[in-house]
């Protein structure tokens, strides 16, 4: 098998891949449609609303995540993950339900989008750090490469489909749908062989566990500086699935199915940077900083597309680079934490990747709003080229200080720095 497919061997692997690609299929119908259902049904082209069910949606990761990472660290991470997915799916059947009877209201959305926000809280922490027990640490950069891959190959088909279906069928069919591809993990997930397992120590309780995994965090600057990075990339650069709708019905001037193709076109960009992160047996920071400018560069021209048709294949840069990006600094963070530490680690990456959202989404609605899409894409792909500047000076000075020769902000996990 070749370099980039190793993970497949493992059975166990196989089967959280499946997993991840039926569980990634249905979250990006329920994305695609909510947006949708917010813009053109509840409201009247509201990019505001949409920019706060958003929010309410991410609300939860910074709420919660504290508490998330020390969960992942207790519990029996595959039977979470079966009620996880299992109670996504009642979620999600109940929207579409409201919305085929005709009696969903805005309301109803903003309460679905907290609780299934909660969930994901709840879910990610566990989800990333059962890939460490499914293979070993070596090819931890290319399972976590390989499940970010059905992850976009689940994007690829997701946002299309919802649109022909939502034209075809209606809105609350997408939710039906999805409702029932959540009931696949669950399954998938009981036949996963616990012999093969790593094993691995269950955190036991006790006090002052959470800001043991701030303190973790405090000493490693080169994590910090990781977290940095993905702070403003999430929060202002990577809003697409609320500016590109936007763009598509105010720009453009397209339907629900057009807008779909979008979503297919930064997925292929998306699965060629996954499968290319699959073949690095690492991950370095010079790759972090490097793809988040480049990003930053193909957003900005995105941002300035003449026509649907260019701004759809620019799609795909733009989703090579954040792939890329994304894939590189959650390896980095991976291979950096400890075991027993590990789900406290991740979930504080998830709480800045998910929970700078609530912050940011109204702000970039109300750009949307007042200024025009065009503009709250620019706001975040200016963002990301400044920071990637940022990080590369630091990097920089950071290697200097170490007494190693200031190469292109080369810091690797394997080479951890500590203060203590």
């Amino acid at each position: 098998m070749s370099k980039t497919f190793h993970s497949f061997k493992l059975y166990n692997f196989r089967l959280i891949f499946t997993a991840a690609l039926f569980s990634s299929i249905g979250m990006w119908l329920q994305i695609f449609s909510q947006d949708w259902l917010v813009l053109t049904q509840l409201t009247n082209r509201d990019m505001t609303q949409v920019g706060l069910i958003t929010a309410v949606q991410f609300l939860p990761q910074l709420l919660f995540a504290p508490f998330s990472g020390v969960v992942a660290d207790r519990v029996n991470r595959r039977r979470f993950l079966q009620f996880c997915q299992a109670t996504g799916g009642i979620l999600s059947l109940t929207l579409g339900t409201l919305i085929v009877t005709g009696w969903v209201q805005l309301w109803h959305v903003y309460v679905m989008a907290f609780l299934v926000g909660s969930l994901g809280a709840f879910e990610g922490p566990a989800r990333m750090s059962f890939v460490s027990e499914v293979v070993p640490k070596t090819s931890l950069p290319n399972a976590v490469s390989l499940n970010s891959t059905a992850f976009h190959a689940a994007r690829m088909v997701g946002p299309a489909s919802a649109g022909f279906i939502i034209d075809f069928a209606g809105t609350g069919w997408v939710f039906l749908i999805a409702g029932l591809l959540y009931t696949i993990p669950p399954v998938a997930f009981f036949f996963i062989r616990e012999a093969d397992l790593i094993p691995r120590t269950v955190l036991r309780k006790e006090k002052g566990q959470i800001i043991e995994g701030f303190r973790y965090v405090r000493q490693r600057p080169e994590m910090q500086i990781v977290l940095l990075v993905i702070a403003v990339v999430a929060g202002l650069g990577l809003n697409l699935q609320m500016t590109s709708a936007f763009m598509a019905t105010n720009v453009y001037d397209k339907a629900a199915s057009e807008y779909g193709i979008f979503g297919s076109f930064i997925a292929t960009g998306a699965i060629i940077g996954s499968l290319a992160a699959a073949r690095r047996s690492s991950s370095r920071l010079r790759t972090v900083i490097v793809a988040a400018g480049v990003f930053g560069v193909a957003e900005t021209l995105l941002a300035l597309a003449p026509t649907f048709t260019t701004f759809i294949l620019l799609a795909i840069p733009v989703g090579f680079s954040s792939l890329t990006l994304l894939i590189s600094a959650n390896v980095f963070m991976q291979l950096a934490a400890e075991e027993h530490i590990r789900g406290r680690v991740l979930a504080l990456y998830g709480m800045i990747f998910l929970g700078v959202s609530p912050v940011c989404s109204p702000f970039i609605g109300w750009v949307a709003t007042y200024f025009g899409p065009r503009w709250s894409i620019l706001v975040g792909s200016l963002s990301c080229i400044f920071i990637s500047i940022v990080a590369a000076l630091w990097a920089y000075r950071f290697r200097k200080s170490q007494g190693i020769t200031p190469r292109l902000f080369d810091v690797s996990p394997w080479r951890l720095y500590s203060r203590g």
